[in-house]
């Protein structure tokens, strides 16, 4: 049996897209064998367990809560203890999100005998940071076992800042394509009821954190440029700002408390965050992932998956997943006007709809299923053992 800990600052119940891609990555790679898993994660609520089995996971959450760098140099200093009282029972740390502060538990951890795997999901994230904790970060991680990317981009972002080639693996995020799929105009109905969600009409779905990185506040002002032209178009957005340092909930609510927007206020449904986005983009008409920066985005191949259109900003890591003839129409990171023109150009043409859905669900297919995913990192894992 091959032992991996899942060390993240954020996981389960938090419904992001990094931790939701590891919980169900991990879940695949259980279902056949020969790999076990365990979590340390952040107990960022009180309320959470400390411990807690969740689909064969056991998922250990450690102190503090709260934001900023004093909260990531506390949890890093915890889980240093921790990791040690429990290195037996694991071969292989794999980090999913990167920071000064990580950046010494995996060299400690290195010195100690294990094979560290370090991901980077979003594009960017090397050069952040003030220099001096940037220099000494990348320095650790250059001695790292692995480095994982998600896209080319990262792949390129790895190599220019001085990693090693032959240690970069490639495997992207992966889509369960037997849960998120299509359904016909009968059961997107019957979806939308099921949701109390408009039963006629089009809707616009996002779904990601309400955050400024995500660009949810540059949508809904587009979309409410286009509210009295198209009477028929809903906007539903799913997710929360909830432990996001650049949380914009307050920058949604003004939106739609300002004078211009109150009429059209009841055509915006905010949903939080659930559990199952799946019924969601099936009763949806279009998805858009307005992010002004984006690795490979989660919700995006769940959308193509469900067999929908695409608004997107035009970032290499949504360009890369849609191919170069994906069923998207793709606009300037942002730039509102560019993102109003987008969504009008792709309302002017329902007709397009299936086929541009068809071919999204037919490359989610083809490039991105969870189970070729899992089988990959069975492999990586495994090549880790001697």
């Amino acid at each position: 049996m091959i032992k991996v800990c899942l060390y993240s600052d954020r996981f389960y119940p938090i419904v992001g897209g990094t931790e939701l891609q590891a919980f169900r990555a991990a879940r695949k790679i259980s279902e056949n064998g020969g790999v076990g898993f365990l979590v340390v994660t952040r107990r960022h609520d009180p309320s959470w367990p400390k411990v807690e089995e969740v689909d064969g996971l056991r998922i250990h959450r450690l102190p503090p809560a709260g934001l900023g760098k004093a909260a990531e140099f506390a949890f890093a200093l915890t889980s240093l203890v921790f990791l040690f009282r429990i290195r037996k029972d694991f071969k292989i740390l794999h980090f999913l999100l990167v920071s000064f502060p990580n950046s010494l538990v995996a060299l400690v951890m290195k010195i100690l005998g294990k094979r560290v795997l370090v991901k980077i999901a979003g594009a960017g994230v090397l050069s952040r940071g003030n220099p001096p904790a940037r220099i000494v970060r990348n320095f650790i991680l250059r001695r790292m076992d692995g480095f994982l990317a998600t896209t080319d981009e990262i792949v390129r972002e790895f190599r220019e800042a001085g990693f090693d080639h032959r240690r970069i693996h490639r495997i992207p995020n992966g889509v369960d394509t037997g849960h998120f799929f299509p359904v016909s105009g009968t059961e997107k109905k019957i979806r939308r009821r099921e949701l109390s969600l408009p039963e006629e009409g089009r809707i616009i779905l996002y779904s990601g954190r309400i955050s400024a990185e995500k660009g949810p506040h540059l949508l809904l002002e587009a979309w409410l440029r286009l509210a009295a032209e198209f009477p028929d178009l809903y906007l539903v957005i799913i997710g929360s700002g909830r432990l996001q340092e650049k949380n914009i909930e307050t920058r949604m609510t003004q939106l739609l408390d300002a004078p211009d927007a109150r009429a059209f206020r009841a055509r915006v449904i905010r949903k939080g965050e659930v559990s199952d986005l799946a019924p969601f983009l099936q009763a949806a008409d279009l998805f858009a992932l307005p992010s002004l920066q984006e690795g490979l985005s989660n919700a995006l191949l769940e959308a193509m998956a469900a067999g929908l259109p695409v608004l997107a900003t035009r970032l290499p890591g949504t360009v890369e997943a849609l191919g170069e003839n994906g069923g998207a129409v793709l606009v300037n990171p942002g730039e509102t006007g560019d993102l109003a023109r987008g969504l009008r150009e792709i309302l002017a043409a329902p007709e397009r709809w299936p086929e541009t859905g068809n071919r999204n669900r037919k490359r989610a297919e083809e490039f991105f299923s969870l189970t070729e995913v899992a089988r990959r990192y069975s492999e990586l894992y495994g090549s880790f053992q001697s």
